[in-house]
Formats: C-alpha cells, structure tokens, sequence
C-alpha cells in the first residue's frame, strides 16, 4: 500500500502527462484529503508522538497542495500551455497588495504577518489546482456522495455525544472538546464544536440539495429527511446558536437558485411565523414559566437554557459589555479615529498594539489584550481590522464573484448536475458570508478547504462550458 502511495506521489510530482491523465491522480490526492479532513482531530491526537511530530503530520496535507499547484504550473510554463484565468485573479492580486501596504505602513512583522494570512487563504491553492486540470464529472459525484455519506456520520455521532456526559467527550478528544464542560457541546470526530459546525454546515447543505432533486423527492423522501434531521441535530448538539440559525435559510436559498419559487414562498412564512413564536411568545414563557436563560460556567443540562439565552438582556448586556459586540465597537473606534483605510495589519500583536492608543481607559487595554483570542470571532470586523475598509472591500468583492461565477451555473441550464453544484455553492457563500459576523469559518480547516474545493470545481465547469461552447445563458 504504501509503495502505491509513494508511485502516485512520484507520478503527481515529475509525471508530464497529469495535466491530461485520465486516472486523475492529482484528484485522488485532493479529494483524498478531503476524506481524511473530518477525521485527522481523531487520528492525530492519539498517536503516540511528540506534539511537534504531530505538527508535522498535520502540515503535509497542506504541504502536498502547494507542492502539487507548484508543478502544474511548471508543466504549464514548461509545455506553453497559458493557465486558466478566472473572476477573482485581479481581486486577489488587490487583496495581496492590500496585505503588503497594511504590513508596511504598520511596520508589522512581515513572516508572521504572512503567518497569519496563510490560515485564511491557504486552501486557495486548491481552487488554482482544479482550475487547471481536468475534473471528470463521475469524480465530482463521488466526491459529493462521499461527503454527503461523512456528514450523516457526524451528524449521527454528535447527536450520540449529546447524550453522554461531557467528561466523555473530553477523554475521547484527549482533553480537547473544552466546550463540554463549560456548555455540554459535542465535537463528534473533532476536538472542537466550532469545527464540526463548520463541517456540518457544508454537509448539511448538500443532504438538503439531494434531498431536493426531483428522483429522491419521490422515491426516499423520508429516508433522505431522515438524515437531514439527524445531521440538524448533531448541529444542535455543537451548541452553535448563529449555526443553527443560518442552516435554516438554506432550504429557502435552494428553492430559490433552483427556481422553486413556490417551495421558496411556503419555506419562508412558515419561518416568518416560527420568527414571531420565538420573539413573541417565547420570552413570555421564559417569564411565566420560569425557564432559566441564564448561562451558568456548569455544563448545561437543559438545552433550552442555552439557547434561550439569547432572548435575555443579560445576554446583550454581556454581549456589548465583554464579548464579541466589545470588539466590533472597539475596532470602529479605533479604526476611525487613526483614520486608516488599510487597517492595522494582518499580524494580531502589531493590530493590537495599534489599536491601544485610540483606547480611553487602562483596563479596556488589559481586556483587549487578555480576550485577544475573541479577537478573531467576529471575523468579518477582525478583518476590518486587519486590512481596512479597502482589503474589507476587496475580500467581500472575491465572495461575490464566486457567487456570481456560480450562479452562472445555474443559468445554464446544461445538465441537472450543473445546477445543483451551482445552486449549492451559492448557498455555501451566502450561509458562510452570514455566519463569518459571528465566526472565524474561513480560517476553519474543515470549512475553508471544502469552500475552496467547491469554488474550483465550480470555476471548472464553468471554463469547460466555454470550451464546449456550451456555455449560452438561458434568461
């Protein structure tokens, strides 16, 4: 087994046929990681190693992908093949100058700056990859059904977790999956619950998008929801409220890209009424009926105290006072009052060290350092931060040519497959765009590397339409 690893490593790396192979190697690789990803937590923390030999494991999948765009693009240049242009190269060749003017105008450390940048973006790589080679259409249903089949599991297994006691969950993560103790959290295969949403949130909306097809609708529909079900539920048991909250628009946002307006209409005023249940009526229960809303340092026995949590003042009080809602209007201020559009820089020590001349009293310095690890939850802000309303800009201008590429997609109107991997990247952008005011989800390795995936794929198709000369939009 291992001498067929190492020949397929050999052929991926010195082969000059692999830009046309019709074995695809270089996809086995990548979708390869892609199935190991939801379960590299599990492996890795109980091999006996050292940690920086376990370090080292969970860098090599990273390693191979760069390694891998490294030599198509030598294969290009070396056989005068032009590489494939897509939507987003003039934005991200912005956003990296945007990075550089931030790091020398803040006279930020520029190593650990690119440190901190190639968390976000090192899966884009894999975009440039799929762009640029062949993708068989038969490769790309295996990888979904693949996916779908790894998201039920951990659907499945969260839910499971959700009934056992937290000191379990911690034991079986080695000590990880703190949010047991402190929120009784399950992080099914992962050492955290913040990944498992991230995961769960791509999973579930491919189960959705299968569900909808017209041949599952009628022949398993039960059996599909099922899954659904099972897979909201582990998402539940993460005790990720924003999660959950998103999720929900994805079956409305599928109806709509696949043209179901009526579906869409139905979906959206059953919402619209449950809306009104939770703002309306369920604060008149958590008053008369006593139920507590109060999130206390003990694991939560009673779910509905933590997530009816959000409808408390005391929850926005804490919210304003000393969690996330802190840093977004620090941030503002900070980023106002010194006047600069290319931010603070991408490096967390120079950004705060910025920030704390803007800052009216000591202790708002002292909290800003000691909860830097918040820092990054309201991604979207953090990055406000970082790179300033233009790099803010730039990045949200990347999310909608994505958008736009896939929607293309949709529009065609080829084949049934292409619409449906259209119509579930552009939910995947919209739910992720959402979710990132709360969330670090693109600096999440079980979020950003499918995101990334899914955005090659989807520029693929759309380059090999224009090829075939398939490509006319239907309006």
């Amino acid at each position: 087994m291992s001498l067929q690893v190492t020949r397929n490593l050999r052929t991926v790396l010195f082969s000059e046929k692999i830009l046309h192979e019709k074995s695809n190697v270089i996809l086995y690789f990548i979708f390869g990681i892609a199935f190991y990803i939801p379960f590299e937590d599990l492996i890795t923390i109980w091999l006996p190693l050292p940690n920086p030999a376990i370090s080292a494991i969970r860098i090599l999948p990273e390693l191979l992908i760069y390694a891998i765009l490294f030599r198509i693009v030598l294969l290009h240049f070396r056989q005068g093949i032009p590489l494939k242009k897509t939507p987003i190269d003039p934005l991200l060749i912005s956003f990296i100058f945007c990075c550089i003017i931030s790091v020398i105008a803040n006279q930020a450390d520029p190593i650990r700056s690119t440190n901190y940048l190639r968390v976000t973006w090192r899966y884009v790589a894999i975009y440039y990859t799929i762009v640029n080679i062949e993708v068989p259409s038969d490769k790309i249903d295996s990888l979904l059904t693949t996916l779908r089949n790894i998201g039920i599991f951990e659907g499945i297994f969260a839910s499971l977790q959700f009934f056992i006691p937290a000191s379990i969950k911690v034991a079986f993560a080695k000590g990880a999956c703190d949010k047991a103790l402190t929120k009784g959290s399950s992080c099914g295969s992962f050492t955290d619950s913040a990944t498992l949403a991230g995961f769960l949130l791509i999973s579930i909306t491919l189960l959705i998008a299968y569900l909808l097809d017209k041949n599952s609708w009628n022949k398993h529909w039960g059996y599909n929801a099922s899954f659904i079900a099972l897979s909201y539920f582990g998402l539940f048991a993460s005790k990720k409220r924003a999660a959950l909250l998103v999720i929900a628009f994805v079956p409305a946002l599928m109806f709509r890209h696949l043209k179901r307006r009526r579906f869409a209409r139905t979906y959206i005023w059953l919402g619209i009424s449950l809306g009104i249940v939770i703002l309306f009526i369920v604060p008149i229960l958590t008053t008369y009926f006593g139920l507590d809303t109060q999130e206390s340092s003990a694991v939560q026995t009673d779910a509905s105290s933590y997530f009816l949590r959000i409808f408390s003042t005391e929850y926005w009080d804490d919210f304003f006072l000393n969690a996330r809602g802190w840093f977004i209007a620090t941030i503002f201020d900070s980023l106002i009052q010194s006047g600069s559009i290319f931010g603070f820089s991408p490096h967390l020590p120079t950004t705060i060290s910025r920030m704390v001349p803007y800052m009216d009293q000591a202790v708002n310095v002292i909290k800003l350092d000691r909860d830097r690890a918040v820092f990054y939850d309201p991604y979207w802000f953090s990055q406000l931060a970082s790179y300033g309303i233009i790099g803010l800009s730039i990045y949200w201008g990347i999310l909608l040519q994505l958008y736009r590429t896939s929607y293309r997609l949709i529009k065609t109107k080829i084949t049934k497959e292409h619409q449906y991997i259209g119509a579930i990247f552009c939910s995947v952008i919209l739910i992720s765009f959402l979710y990132s005011f709360v969330e670090r989800l693109f600096m999440l390795r079980t979020f950003s590397y499918y995101f990334w995936l899914f955005a090659g794929i989807v520029a693929n198709l759309n380059n090999t339409l224009k090829t075939t000369g398939k490509g006319r939009v239907f309006l």
